[in-house]
């Protein structure tokens, strides 16, 4: 798995679950996972060209409101 979760041998193909951690942690990796496919969608938009819908940020008091 190269950088970005992008496969060696396939250009097109980008592995953004949990299936790449080195080994199962003592608490949930979906927090993780999600950041990581957040992360790696945000490189694909790039790759691609494409306008990302703009993304709304959050003060932490909003969130637990």
């Amino acid at each position: 798995m190269g950088h970005n979760c992008k496969a060696h041998d396939v250009d097109n193909l980008y592995v953004v679950d949990t299936s790449f951690f080195p080994s199962s942690s003592s608490v949930n990796p979906a927090l993780t996972a999600m950041a990581n496919a957040l992360r790696v969608g945000d490189h694909l938009i790039d790759r691609l060209g494409a306008k990302a819908a703009p993304r709304i940020e959050l003060k932490p008091t909003e969130v637990l409101a």
